[in-house]
């Protein structure tokens, strides 16, 4: 048995702090609800904030409240006849970080009988093994062989955190995670990474990439609606009777966050003209969540949010980022799939909207 498979690491690796952070919490009447706060250990950024906090709001019956880093905190409200406080602190430490109910003394540094210095040793020789051999996969027998240490299924979260961080400090992370799937798609999946999609799922990734370019005649993008920042509805329809570019992004795809400094550019030089520049955030939390973090990247052009599936399923595109090219009418132009160099945007933006601009 293999302590990790190769797509079930790499994935944990490029998906570490997103997916669960997408589930709706779960609402009930303020009499039915308990307080809960747990100290957390272990969040060394925002988006191991969100981890922690997607991983809360993944259980029914409890609504989260807040989750600080710096203080060490997470605050949730529960329906105690559902769901027990027990229970959230068994669910954050399985997903890597050591977590007791306030009060109860100072977290365990480590999941089960793995100790924090066992936990460095072997975190510290998978991280050199993997960047020695390129693979992610291990023997149990070839770790207790090398660090004497025996590592229990339960460990496998909290080492996976400890070896993403060893990579990270090896300055080798990025480079491995250069040949993953998501790489050679330059994009990722609405859920998350790409290194896990078989059979259907892959297939469907496969067809969606292969419309990057694509031109189209006469169709009309489905109608949605969604939220502003500001937290007004905003619509698809809305648009209309201006040209737009309608990009489709993602708080877990690096190439999303790659592809903010191409869309600044388009706002700052086409906005003024008339033109919009859209980012939609799919399935990446709440308004409340973007308002955290996006003032960090310095949007300039419009982002709205959509929090959940459904968008791509409607649009049938559930790789980001996508590009929509809308003629004033609503009508698709092109589709441009995956991240491009600003030379790309430019040239599909040029050819589907400068004659327009220069016809005002």
């Amino acid at each position: 048995m293999t302590l990790f498979t190769s797509n079930r690491f790499l994935g944990r690796l490029l998906l570490l702090a997103t997916l669960l952070a997408l589930i709706p919490i779960w609402s009930a009447a303020e009499a039915d609800l308990e307080t809960v706060v747990l100290e957390v250990r272990g969040m060394s950024s925002s988006m191991c904030q969100l981890q922690v906090k997607g991983a809360l709001a993944g259980v029914d019956g409890v609504e989260v409240i807040s989750v600080d880093r710096t203080k060490n905190e997470a605050i949730a409200r529960i329906q105690a006849k559902t769901v027990s406080a027990q229970h959230l602190v068994d669910v954050v430490n399985k997903v890597g970080y050591p977590t007791q109910l306030q009060g109860e003394g100072t977290p365990a540094t480590s999941r089960g009988d793995l100790s924090s210095e066992e936990l460095d040793r072997v975190a510290d020789w998978m991280a050199k093994r993997i960047i020695q051999t390129g693979s992610p996969a291990f023997e149990d027998s070839e770790v207790f062989e090398a660090t004497a240490v025996r590592v229990a299924e339960d460990h496998r979260a909290v080492l996976t955190n400890a070896v993403m961080d060893k990579l990270e400090e090896m300055g080798a992370l990025g480079d491995l995670l250069a040949g993953s799937r998501c790489a050679q798609y330059e994009a990722c999946s609405i859920y998350g990474d790409l290194s896990g999609a078989t059979g259907e799922i892959l297939d469907m990734y496969v067809t969606e990439k292969a419309e990057d370019g694509q031109r189209f005649e006469n169709f009309i993008l489905p109608e949605f609606a969604a939220h502003s920042v500001a937290g007004e509805e905003v619509s698809l329809s809305g648009l209309r009777g201006s040209e737009t570019l309608l990009v489709f992004l993602a708080v877990h795809c690096r190439h999303s966050l790659d592809s903010l400094p191409i869309l600044n550019h388009l706002a700052d030089s086409y906005g003024p003209r008339g033109i919009n520049v859209v980012g939609v955030y799919i399935n990446s939390g709440s308004i409340e969540d973007l308002n955290a973090w996006l003032p960090e990247l310095e949007p300039r052009f419009e982002i709205w949010g959509f929090n959940d599936p459904s968008l791509a399923d409607l649009v049938e595109s559930h790789l980001v980022p996508v590009y929509f090219f809308l003629d004033a009418q609503g009508r698709l132009l092109e589709k441009l799939v995956g991240q491009k160099s600003r030379e790309e945007v430019l040239a599909s933006f040029s050819a589907n909207f400068e004659v327009r601009v220069a016809a005002r």
